[in-house]
Order: C-alpha cells, then structure tokens, then sequence
C-alpha cells in the first residue's frame, strides 16, 4: 500500500512538470513568429520603393538624353557655320608652286587658285610669271654657262593685296662664288596692278630718315656688332637727296634700269632691301614698323587692307 502511494506521487508530480514546461514553451514559440511578421512589412517597402524608383529614373533619363543630343548636335552645327564664314570672309584664295626648268635654270614662283574672279586671277598670275622670269635673261643669258636659281616667299597675303619676295643666286662657271639677289613683287589683286613703294608712303626727308633708324633683318640669321656696324656706315653713306632718289625708284620692274632698291610688306611693317658687299650677304633688309609710317602714309585704299 505505501509502495503504491509512492508511485502515485511521483505520477502526479510528473503531470505537474510537463504542464508547466508547456506553460513556459507556448510564449516563447509565439514571439518569433509575431516578430517576423512585424520585420517583414518594411523590408516588402523598401523592396516596393527600390522597384519604382529605378523604374522612374530610367525613364526620366531616357527623355532627356535625346534632348542633350539633340542641344549638342545644335551646337556644333553653329560652330560650323561660324567656322565656315569666317574662313569664307577671311580667304579668297589660295597659292600653288610651280616651276620653270632650263637647263641649269630653275625658277619657283606663286600662282593663285580659287580665286573669286577667274578673269582677274589669269591676268595675276601672268603678271607673277612675268615677273619671276624677268632677270632670266639678264643673269642666264646666252653665252657663258650659268646657274640660276630662284624660289619664292609670300610675306604678306590679304584679300585685295600679295606681297612677295623673290630669293636667288647666279653662279658662272668661271666665277670665284655664286652672286645673291633679292626682289619683290607687290600686287593690287583687286585692280590686278603691280605697286611700287611710292604708291603707298610719300618720299621724303623723313621716310630716308626712318630708314636710316630701321632694323636689320637679314639675310643673315646671326648680327654680329661688326656687321650691323657695318649695314649702318652703309645706311649713313648716303644723304637724305639720294635716298629720296633711291626709294623713288624702288620696285620698279623695267629690267633695263639698274634697280637695286626694292620693298615688301610683312604684318609688322615694311622691309626695304638695299645692296651691300658679297661679304655681308650682297643685300641687306631694313625693316620700318607701321607705328613710324603714320605720317607718311598716301591716300591709297590699300591701306584699309594691308594693316586691318
């Protein structure tokens, strides 16, 4: 009998255990899955707000890429345009080489192509041919075997006006060294007319006196003390009278006269060739600027192209 009771009791506190573990289990087991039930509805937003954003992005991009190309486009065709105005109001023409070959003889001299009057360019170009083949003659004539070269520089190229320098030598056979020469050649396109210095500065006391203060350029690179000492005695040699002489004269292209005196036109000013010994380069080029021309300008219309 009091084994059995023992057994009882020990049944009994064993129901006892298990009812209250199950009390102590069912909140436990309730609580997570409230919590992830909770979680899950931000997460579902932010997933929902993720999804649209992108959705609306991309389509505002995608309307206004074709409106920066179509602004990028619209640019650069107006920077064409500016481009191609400018080019057509500034250029008028272009210049091409050709040469003239004989024997020992070679001459390089410009033509001008494209330019807005065919008439007027034939009659130019003639004139520049003539011109580059006008001492031929002279220096390589018939008789003693000669070489003769001589090639060309465009100093000054605007619309209306071209300037050119022509840069040579002749060497003989029985000479000790070849003879340098310089000439030029400037041209009114417009009125297709050779101009002489005196057509665009007056000739005077204070043109010969600027050219006496000009600057030696060339033809050597290198200026020594002695030489430029030297092309300034020769500067000096002459009065006021013969320079006035001199540079009235100057550029003239009768081959018959003995002209040693030319000028051409740069964008600083213009350059004045004088003759000088074999020694220091058989030429000398005296440069004047603009800003000492002021006064000695003619009323020629050439000067509203040559320093615009």
């Amino acid at each position: 009998m009091r084994k059995r009771n023992i057994i009882t009791l020990i049944v009994i506190l064993t129901l006892t255990c298990s009812l209250a573990a199950c009390k102590q289990n069912k909140p436990t087991t309730t609580t997570p899955t409230q919590t992830q039930e909770t979680t899950t509805e931000p997460e579902q937003t932010k997933e929902n707000a993720d999804k649209a954003k992108p959705e609306q992005t991309k389509e505002n991009a995608d309307k206004a890429v074709p409106e920066k190309e179509m602004n990028d486009e619209n640019s650069k065709k107006q920077t064409e345009q500016q481009e191609t105005q400018t080019e057509t109001t500034e250029k008028t023409y272009e210049l091409k080489s050709e040469t003239f070959k004989e024997n020992e003889v070679i001459i390089e001299y410009p033509q001008l192509t494209n330019y807005t009057d065919a008439d007027a360019q034939e009659k130019i170009n003639g004139i520049i041919k003539e011109n580059a083949l006008r001492y031929k003659q002279t220096f390589a004539g018939e008789g003693d075997p000669v070489t003769y070269e001589l090639k060309y520089e465009a100093m000054k190229q605007d619309s209306d006006f071209l300037s050119i320098r022509f840069l040579g030598y002749v060497s003989y056979q029985q000479s000790l060294h070849p003879n340098n020469f310089i000439y030029t050649l400037n041209i009114d396109l417009k009125k297709q007319l050779v101009i002489k210095l005196s057509d665009l500065l007056t000739i005077n006391q204070d043109l010969a006196d600027s050219l006496k203060q000009g600057k030696y350029i060339g033809p050597h690179e290198e200026q020594s003390p002695e030489l430029l000492e030297y092309v300034k005695s020769e500067l000096n040699a002459t009065d006021n009278e013969g320079w006035i002489q001199n540079l009235t004269n100057a550029d003239s292209t009768d081959v018959n006269k003995d002209i040693d005196y030319f000028s051409y036109w740069t964008n600083n000013g213009v350059v004045i060739t004088i003759p000088v010994s074999h020694a220091s380069g058989d030429y000398a080029e005296i440069e004047i600027p603009y800003n000492n021309l002021t006064n000695l300008k003619t009323d020629h219309v050439l000067w509203n192209t040559i320093t615009k």
